[in-house]
């Protein structure tokens, strides 16, 4: 994701998750659940999360000098954490949104919350 600008890579970020929740929301909704009942699974699954939030760390620090003057790395990758849930993109196609529109919503929400404007 270090492609061009801010609101590029913002942009690029949230195609990203698109094209992982598109693909594997079922996978992760089964993984949550079985994380839920088997301990293994759900060391395996504090493992994945673990990794997840170390590349948004990597990721919103090639951002940090373009961050909100009001915003640190720390929040940023909180807002992004939240911003990303797999359960926003099923509500929200589960609602009639097109994974284009989740897209596209997801990209503008993260420049706007994220960049300086």
């Amino acid at each position: 994701l270090g492609l061009g600008d801010p609101p590029a890579r913002d942009r690029m970020a949230a195609h990203w998750a698109r094209r992982q929740f598109g693909l594997g929301h079922g996978g992760i909704d089964v993984g949550q659940e079985a994380a839920r009942i088997d301990r293994r699974v759900e060391t395996l699954w504090r493992e994945a999360l673990a990794r997840r939030e170390r590349a948004v760390l990597e990721f919103i620090d090639l951002l940090a000098s373009d961050l909100r003057p009001s915003l640190g790395v720390p929040r940023a990758v909180d807002l992004y954490l939240v911003a990303t849930l797999p359960e926003m993109y099923e509500t929200l196609t589960e609602r009639g949104w097109s994974p284009d529109a989740y897209e596209e919503w997801l990209g503008e929400l993260l420049i706007r919350e994220l960049l300086s404007p």
